[in-house]
């Protein structure tokens, strides 16, 4: 539908931009997220990663630029390139670096808000471009749409995908220009942008630019085989230039998939995952529910989507296309290895269908196409569409049950705003301005109702309360001395939630845990080895130090142990994850707010051993062992510093016991708690730990005979060592049975010697008491002595290919030690050591995206070549 009230391309470009931040801000002040109020834009994966991953960027480009490829905050040590590549690398983030660290909940509103405002954008030029004739207030319309669409409001907070959403109106452009004008320089800029923003929805783009390549050509007249022959090669060519100019990002994150989550096994079934009628009712607005894709773009849209495939001025060829195209997109959305596929094969975590956002731009092109070719709505089309719209509602009553936050407000809010839109499209051919001005409320409330609706779903964070619990952690923080947090570790048994791991990240120290997708599996399988928690499997990608042991604390070099010491009001968010009896055996530095300071005996991360630490083997669920085993490397002696306690069972309430050859097994009985009450004998010198398989935990709470909770990480599939609180020769642990077929063969109790263990370590640290390592992100350096010949160098650093290691100038090959670290032989005699780390194929990348951006200028004068040649005939 065209018409004469044309506004000015640049207003409407600006209208375009502004109108859908302006909706935006208008909710978040009536919801009151800050700064409207002192609830966070932090929700999900936002609170438990981005905003710690934030912090560390603005703190690589402000101050600490070795940290950039490598740094210790990403667990034990990480190569950084897997985190930027999925996370960090969107142009707007430089946003965040005019805002302090405390101001992050400022700027993720500021960085969202930009990011909705640039989709509209870039929505409206492609509109615009398609056809300069349309209205361009409706045009204005769709592209709110598009910014303002469910998929927008919801996901929001995976705040790197939105890069996705915001550049893929332009690749497309950039396609059109390929088919209508041979030019492909616009398509291959923006998709190496989308490639280098986020991989992840640079692979769905990927698969939805071809699919529109094919239909948006097959709707041109007389397209000969040598046509399309041609155009696909320019598409063909401009895609890999494309992919060859972001090689300096993806060559070494294609290594670090290759070490972290491509090694992960994703099985899947030929079935639907539900009824694909059912996606009708996600075309309802007014309320959030994520258990299906997220399909809603606005009454507005939808209506002109339907009214597409029955308007008689489009060909029933092009129609019948779009029909097939549209039914494959449906049906790629309910069919369990298509929505495998669009997850790049990895069965997604969370956010299930994290591809609709191209299928909400497929719904905004067809309702433009629909718009282009409207003349008028005919009485016929007015009443079939209400008809559709009241089924699709009588049918979102019939399964309600199965969206458990579809209501009747938003039912019947969705009907009436669908009716009302229906009708203004009936009179709109009277190019009134009360019409199109009656469309623009209409969609406006519509678009920031059901954002607003929607965020009643979503729990956000409180800023207050994040703001205390890191002011808590920054005045623990400084009282350490900068030299000694600089080079070694620090770790906590306190965490704001379970699944928040990024602190170290947040603070900017060298830690011990981590939550990311591009966690490294080697060192998640050495925590799992020694009783740590980590999940380096599909449902959770991290690592988490909280119930450290004493060796392993001295041994990874964590320096200072941070515990929860009190409960503070002011402070509720700090959730204490692991209950460490042990920290008693350690210095007791000081206390601030709700946090206690341990000093330990820690080792430097790089000390001199005469271990022969090449030889330990480690097994799979035997935690204690493997501790003992590397004890034992390390002091290179074959003394016992863990001895297993006898169990026994000395009261019991509501259970059943019966013995079996792998131990007893506990069920439940009669009514009311069950429990078991477990005694030990040992020395109230000792420690002690038990080693608790994952089918224990999951079917039993422990408690220690004074009613204390023994507290775990609970997102984990390992078995993991806690300490225990030493009660001589009544230690008693009480195990309150939630499951049947408990077995006592899955607790296994040890006393752990540590006097004789710091007997031992006084003479590693004897050694290495005039050593001095310093560590700077990807370089560590320092000077090591060794008191004999054959002794080794060993570092607790994660073993990677990227590190090139000099000592006394002289490159030298390193070992694997412990299945993850690294150590190498050296003579006797004072020796410097320099490491530097370099991700594997970044200069292979570096040259690669030379090569494409040199073939990109080639492209662009060629393009101007050709078409000058074309002008002169």
């Amino acid at each position: 539908m065209t018409s004469n009230r044309r506004l000015d391309k640049k207003i409407i470009y600006l209208f375009g931009l502004v109108f859908p931040m302006t909706v935006f801000l208008v909710v978040l002040a009536l919801k009151g997220v800050h700064p409207f109020g002192s609830t966070a834009l932090f929700s999900n994966d936002m609170d438990e990663q981005y905003i710690a991953f934030f912090s560390y960027y603005r703190r690589v480009l402000l101050s600490s630029p070795s940290q950039f490829l490598y740094s210790f905050s990403n667990g034990l040590g990480g190569n950084m390139i897997g985190i930027w590549a999925y996370y960090l690398l969107s142009p707007f983030n430089l946003i965040l670096l005019f805002f302090p660290t405390n101001a992050t909940a400022t700027a993720v509103v500021v960085l969202t808000t930009l990011k909705i405002g640039f989709a509209g954008l870039s929505m409206t030029i492609l509109l615009v471009h398609k056809n300069r004739k349309v209205n361009r207030l409706l045009v204005l319309l769709l592209s709110n749409s598009y910014a303002l669409m469910s998929y927008v409001i919801n996901y929001n907070s995976n705040i790197m995908w939105m890069d996705a959403v915001v550049l893929l109106p332009l690749v497309i452009l950039g396609v059109e220009r390929i088919i209508d004008r041979n030019k492909g320089v616009l398509y291959s800029v923006t998709l190496a942008l989308v490639i280098i923003t986020n991989y992840y929805t640079a692979y769905m783009t990927a698969i939805f630019v071809c699919i529109y390549f094919i239909w948006y050509l097959s709707l041109k007249k007389n397209v000969t085989f040598k046509i399309f022959a041609s155009k696909g090669w320019l598409f063909v060519r401009n895609s890999m230039i494309a992919g060859i100019i972001s090689a300096v990002i993806e060559m070494p994150n294609l290594y670090v998939l290759s070490q972290s989550k491509i090694q992960n096994q994703t099985s899947w079934s030929g079935n639907f995952l539900y009824n694909p009628l059912l996606l009708l009712v996600k075309t309802i607005g007014y309320y959030y529910d994520d258990t299906l894709p997220i399909i809603f773009v606005g009454s507005f849209a939808l209506t002109l989507f339907v009214l597409y495939f029955f308007n008689q001025n489009i060909s029933k060829k092009e129609r019948a296309k779009t029909g097939l195209i549209s039914l494959v997109l449906w049906l790629s959305a309910c069919y369990d290895p298509t929505v495998i596929m669009w997850h790049a094969f990895q069965r997604p975590i969370g956010y299930r269908y994290q591809f609709m956002f191209v299928i909400g731009f497929w719904i905004i092109v067809i309702a433009f196409r629909s718009i282009e070719n409207l003349t008028r709505v005919s009485f016929k089309s007015l009443i079939g569409l209400i008809e559709f719209f009241v089924l699709i509602v009588i049918f979102a009553i019939m399964v309600r049950k199965q969206f458990t936050l579809l209501n009747n407000a938003a039912l019947f809010g969705t009907l009436l705003t669908e009716i009302i839109v229906v009708f203004l499209l009936y009179y709109l051919h009277r190019n009134k301005p009360l019409i199109v001005f009656g469309l623009i409320v209409v969609v406006s409330f519509q678009l920031g109702a059901n954002a607003y609706f929607s965020y009643n779903g979503i729990a956000l964070a409180n800023n207050t309360k994040i703001d205390a619990y890191y002011n808590d952690l920054n005045l623990a923080l400084k009282r350490i001395p900068k030299d000694t947090l600089k080079n070694s570790r620090v770790e906590k048994t306190f965490l704001r939630d379970s699944d928040k791991l990024n602190d170290s990240f947040q603070m900017g120290y060298n830690g011990g845990s981590v939550y990311s997708s591009t966690l490294q599996q080697s060192v998640a399988k050495f925590y799992r080895i020694i009783g740590q928690p980590s999940r380096p499997d599909n449902m959770n990608y991290f690592l988490s130090y909280t119930n450290g042991t004493v060796p392993m604390d001295t041994l990874l070099g964590f320096s200072y142990i941070f515990g929860q010491t009190r409960h503070d009001k002011k402070s509720p968010i700090m959730n204490n994850i692991e209950s460490r009896y042990d920290l008693k055996t350690y210095k007791k530095l000081s206390e601030k707010k709700n946090v206690g300071i341990f000093k330990t005996d820690a080792l430097p991360i790089a000390f001199v051993s005469n271990g022969n630490v090449g030889d330990v083997k480690l097994r799979n669920n035997t935690a204690i062992y493997n501790q003992q085993k590397i004890i034992n490397g390390v002091f290179d002696n074959k003394t016992t510093y863990f001895k297993q306690l006898k169990v026994k069972v000395v009261k019991s309430q509501n259970v059943e016991k019966e013995e079996l050859k792998r131990g007893q097994i506990i069920r439940k009985s009669g009514n009311g708690k069950s429990w078991v009450e477990l005694s030990v004998n040992t020395s109230l010198s000792k420690l002690v730990y038990a080693e608790v398989r994952n089918q224990l935990l999951a079917k039993a709470k422990l408690t220690t005979d004074a009613g204390k909770v023994l507290s775990f990480h609970t997102l984990i599939n390992n078995p993991i060592v806690l300490s225990i609180p030493n009660g001589g020769k009544d230690t008693i642990i009480r195990m309150e049975v939630e499951q049947d077929n408990l077995s006592l063969s899955d607790l296994r109790l040890f006393e752990f010697n540590g006097l004789r263990y710091k007997k031992d370590l006084k003479k590693v640290h004897a050694e290495n008491q005039n050593n001095n390592i310093q560590v700077a992100g990807n370089k560590v350096s320092g000077t090591l002595k060794a008191d004999q010949n054959n002794e080794s160098i060993i570092l607790s650093i994660p073993f990677e290919k990227g590190w090139q290691m000099h000592i006394d100038g002289e490159q030298v090959k390193y070992s694997k030690v412990f299945g993850t670290f690294m150590a190498v032989k050296v003579k006797k005699g004072t020796h410097h050591l320099e490491m530097n780390y370099v991700p594997p194929y970044l200069a292979l990348g570096f040259i690669m995206s030379i090569i494409g951006i040199l073939l990109l200028v080639f492209e662009f004068f060629y393009e101007r070549k050709r078409q000058d040649f074309w002008r002169g005939n």
